[in-house]
């Protein structure tokens, strides 16, 4: 597959992306990870490994959780298992039960509304006056094609899918303790490794050097403060009131309460290792195109030495020409990033022999 083919890339780059040790790992991923360049295949090519049984490198991770939102918003509340992705068998039912019936007797009130779509959509059939939920979301499905490559094609049976219903601070808080919860000492998944994906994209409409300016600032936010203190961040973005150049509505991620909830599933678990790639998809265009450029250049200069047709000199001019012309109108920029969260186990030593310089430093 094409998710498969670019982490294949990714592992194959020197230096190779950095490699992680750890039991559970929290990580927001681009809402389209297949459009968004590096920066989603490197993250999934640096979770912690081990080699199947017919030599090929397979993460670690026995469960997966994957959180997505409604980009149109409905109704309060979130589905889960195969309310989101509909009689699929990807949903793991141990875990659904558990989220139904022992996060509500641990929360009590605090427990996240958990919605019966099938009903609600019954319902609605028969006409009656009920909204709803929505249905399987870009930002959700975007991220399958590389769970199912890094899990080696064993993601059914193994999911907890979620959909957000609608952007709200105390759903994303509750959400995230009811995740935490499934690992816990009297969770489901006590003795499971799970990877737990956010998708989401980071600012909307922006030009591309703001927007990476402001991407950057906003994950580095994420990275260093609390759950409580990034919902009230992103509030004070839409509000205007955030004290920086990049306070709008542009700048606030669409699907917010998804990294709400991801930071507090982080922080519960007491994940403090971090690491951030951002990008967006005007520079990831414009690094394709010089990167076509430097080819046709390549070809076009073999072809002249060769007598070939001088249409590639042609070709070659062309591309470098699309390198500096304007890929995207500022309103369809589209910013990104890939951020984990993890319990660093490795010792000083493996620490420094699996650190990748380009990792580290590919922050677009």
């Amino acid at each position: 597959t094409a998710a498969q083919e670019m982490i294949i890339k990714a592992n194959a780059k020197k230096p190779t992306p950095m490699q992680v040790e750890t039991r559970h790992m929290v990580m927001i991923s681009p809402a389209t990870p297949l459009d968004a360049g590096d920066i989603a295949a490197e993250a999934f090519a640096g979770l912690p490994k081990k080699i199947d049984d017919k030599g090929m490198p397979v993460a670690q991770f026995t469960k997966y959780v994957l959180v997505g939102y409604a980009p149109e918003e409905t109704i309060d509340g979130i589905s889960i298992g195969n309310d989101v992705c509909r009689g699929s068998a990807f949903a793991d039912d141990d875990a659904v039960k558990f989220l139904q019936e022992a996060v509500p007797e641990r929360f009590r009130d605090r427990s996240p509304m958990m919605l019966d779509c099938v009903s609600l959509a019954k319902k609605y059939a028969l006409g009656e006056n009920v909204t709803r939920c929505a249905g399987l979301s870009d930002n959700l499905v975007g991220q399958l094609p590389f769970l199912q490559a890094v899990s080696n094609g064993k993601l059914a049976g193994n999911l907890l899918p979620v959909m957000i219903q609608k952007q709200d601070a105390m759903t994303a808080v509750e959400l995230g303790d009811a995740l935490a919860y499934l690992v816990s000492q009297s969770g489901v998944w006590e003795g499971e490794r799970v990877l737990f994906v956010f998708g989401t994209d980071l600012s909307h409409g922006l030009s591309s050097d703001l927007a990476k300016d402001c991407d950057q600032w906003s994950a580095k936010m994420l990275t260093e403060k609390t759950a409580a203190q990034v919902a009230a961040y992103f509030r004070d973005l839409k509000s205007g009131e955030a004290g920086s150049w990049c306070s709008s509505d542009n700048a606030l991620p669409p699907g917010r309460s998804s990294v709400v909830a991801a930071l507090r599933v982080a922080e519960t678990l007491g994940l403090r290792t971090t690491q951030r790639l951002v990008s967006n998809n005007a520079i990831e265009m414009q690094e394709a195109e010089r990167l076509a450029a430097q080819e046709a250049a390549t070809a076009a200069a073999a072809g002249i030495a060769a007598a070939a047709e001088p249409a590639n000199a042609s070709n070659a001019s062309n591309a470098t020409a699309a390198i500096t012309s304007a890929s995207l109108k500022p309103e369809d920029v589209k910013g990104f990033a890939s951020i984990m969260f993890w319990d660093d186990t490795m010792t000083v030593n493996e620490r420094v022999a699996s650190m990748s310089p380009g990792f580290l430093q590919k922050q677009k």
